[in-house]
């Protein structure tokens, strides 16, 4: 029987957390990292926080250092605070329970699927360069690595997936397929489950429908945008619907300790001052003069 599922994993109303790293994203974290990566519901995860007794009393220091890391392990002055952070549950006792029965028909139903080949039926929201961060910290840049599918639901084998997933498509397919909004693809593929989102890989035996239009990002303007592309500290949603945002995977990034960064092609730092949307909507009212 066919079955809908929807990922609760990206749920954002069931946990929030008072821990610094979900500041920029206003206290807001997934299931996913609570109770799969963290595993900290209910007892929580401790924090230590670096302190140095001279700089708290707005003393300079003596090695003029100005913020407290490594350096100052042997430091006399040097202490740390311990804290406990506790993810906070935003739905009453008998949704969780209801929730956690639901996780586990899902994950039931990952399992089944994950890893393997299965039949994929979906119809393209858009297609975007995908890139993978090269050089060092403090030099970064980035390089082209394939083409990112992004579908708003897709059917997988005889099941409904009601929510968003996507799909990495080389450089010598996009060639071929030209795809582009709106086309849709049935082949077969590998389902993944990567760090709380769903990833078709290794597309094959592909029939595409087309939609008639055409594909927004060619690869010598993917090439261009590398130079031009830089990370954005949050992720908005302005940003992840426009044509020049995109998430990047930043695996050995000690910074951001693996997770995923909002990437704008265009090289805009602040999404606030973006006048991208704007354009765009003009541009489509002067069109329907």
């Amino acid at each position: 029987m066919r079955k809908i599922f929807t990922n609760l994993y990206k749920r954002s109303d069931v946990f929030s957390c008072p821990h610094s790293a979900h500041f920029r994203f206003g206290g807001m974290v997934t299931p996913h990292h609570i109770l799969n990566e963290k595993k900290c519901y209910p007892d929580g995860c401790i924090v230590f926080v670096w302190k140095c007794r001279l700089l708290d009393k707005g003393h300079a220091c003596p090695k003029k250092i100005k913020h407290v890391g490594r350096l100052c392990f042997s430091c006399k002055e040097f202490f740390e605070d311990k804290y406990i952070q506790k993810p906070k549950l935003n739905i009453s006792d008998l949704e969780f329970r209801k929730f956690k029965l639901d996780v586990e028909e899902f994950d039931y139903w990952l399992s089944s699927v994950t890893g393997k080949e299965v039949e994929l039926d979906a119809v393209v929201r858009t297609i975007k360069p995908n890139f993978r961060i090269a050089g060092y910290a403090n030099r970064e840049c980035y390089a082209f690595l394939n083409w990112l599918a992004v579908f708003d639901s897709a059917y997988i084998n005889i099941d409904l997936f009601d929510d968003t997933c996507f799909a990495r498509i080389s450089d010598k397919t996009q060639d071929r397929f030209r795809l582009a909004d709106g086309d849709r693809i049935s082949c077969r593929a590998v389902m993944n489950f990567d760090r709380g989102r769903m990833v078709f890989t290794r597309l094959h035996n592909m029939e595409v429908t087309k939609n008639g239009s055409e594909p927004e990002w060619s690869r010598a303007e993917a090439d261009v945008a590398t130079a031009t592309a830089s990370r954005i500290d949050i992720q908005t949603e302005k940003c992840l619907g426009c044509r020049f945002g995109c998430l990047i995977d930043s695996n050995g990034d000690s910074r951001r300790n693996g997770s995923r960064s909002l990437l704008c092609l265009a090289g805009q730092r602040l999404p606030d001052e973006c006048v991208y949307p704007l354009t765009k909507y003009l541009e489509r009212e002067h069109e329907n003069k």
